[in-house]
C-alpha cells in the first residue's frame, strides 16, 4: 500500500516478518526496551490489549504478531505521533478490528474507555522526572504529560481482576514502582533485570504486576544480558529473530 509521508518522516524495516514502521527523523523513535517488553509481555490467546502511551504503535504491532488473536488498543496524547502509528497499520494492512488506536491523555482514561476491560496493560513510560524548561523529545522521556502514578492508576482502572500489567522501567525506581503498585492496588508477580553486559549493574527492569493479588512472592527471572563477549547474546539474537 501507497503511504504519503510527511517532511522528515521515513520507513524503516523491522527485519521481521515484513513489518515496517514510519517514524520521524526528530521525534523519539522506539528502542531495545519496547522489543524487550513485547517479548517479555506475552499476550495469552484472545486477550483484549492495552498499551498506554502507544507513541509510534510499536508494542501493539509486535505483540499482534506474536498472538494476532488477541484485540489490541492503543492510546497516544501526542496527535503527530498517533497519525504516524496509524498510518504505519495500513502501511502493514492490519485493520482495526485487531489493532484501534486512539488519541487520548491516560491521565484520564475513564473518559474513553470502560472499566475493567482489558485482560493485559502493557507501558513503554517515560523514565525521567521532568527538570525545568524544555527537553528534547520531553513528552516520551520525561514525565511531562504522566507519571508512574498516571500509569499504575490506568491500569488499575483498565484490568479485569486478575488481569496482568507489564512495564519496562529503570531499574534504580524499583523501590518507587513497588509502592506505587501496591498503592494502586497491583501485586508484583514477575522481575527481570536487563544488563547491558553481565558485569554491569542492571539500568533497565521488565516487571509483570497482577490485578486484585495477594502480596506474596515475585518470581525474580534470570537476568537479561544484551551483550557477552561484545556480541549479541543469545536471547537477543532470539528476541530479534536474527537465527
Amino acid at each position: 500500500m501507497d503511504i504519503n509521508l510527511l517532511p522528515n518522516e521515513r520507513i524503516d524495516d523491522l527485519q521481521f516478518k515484513n513489518l515496517r514502521i514510519i517514524q520521524h527523523e526528530t521525534a523519539f523513535r522506539f528502542g531495545m526496551d519496547s522489543v524487550l517488553l513485547a517479548d517479555f509481555a506475552a499476550p495469552r490467546p484472545n486477550d483484549r490489549v492495552m498499551d498506554l502511551g502507544t507513541g509510534s504503535g510499536i508494542l501493539p504491532l509486535l505483540l499482534y504478531m506474536r498472538e494476532p488473536s488477541c484485540r489490541y488498543h492503543g492510546v497516544e496524547i501526542d496527535k503527530e505521533a498517533l497519525y504516524r502509528a496509524q498510518r504505519t497499520l495500513l502501511l502493514n494492512d492490519i485493520g482495526e478490528d485487531r489493532i484501534a488506536l486512539f488519541h487520548g491523555d491516560i491521565r484520564k482514561i475513564g473518559a474513553s474507555f470502560a472499566a475493567n476491560s482489558m485482560d493485559l496493560v502493557v507501558c513503554n513510560p517515560p523514565y525521567h522526572i521532568a527538570p525545568g524548561g524544555e527537553v528534547k523529545n520531553g513528552g516520551a522521556r520525561m514525565e511531562k504529560t504522566c507519571t508512574l502514578q498516571d500509569v499504575c492508576y490506568a491500569a488499575r482502572f483498565l484490568l479485569i481482576n486478575r488481569g496482568r500489567f507489564c512495564m519496562v522501567y529503570p531499574a534504580v525506581r524499583l523501590q518507587e514502582v513497588c509502592l506505587t503498585l501496591a498503592q494502586n492496588g497491583l501485586s508484583l508477580k514477575r522481575l527481570r533485570f536487563i544488563h547491558h553486559e553481565s558485569r554491569r549493574p542492571p539500568k533497565l527492569m521488565l516487571l509483570e504486576a497482577y490485578m486484585g493479588a495477594k502480596m506474596g512472592e515475585t518470581q525474580v527471572l534470570p537476568p537479561l544480558v544484551i551483550k557477552e563477549n561484545g556480541e549479541d547474546s543469545e536471547e537477543i539474537r532470539r528476541i530479534y529473530h536474527m537465527d
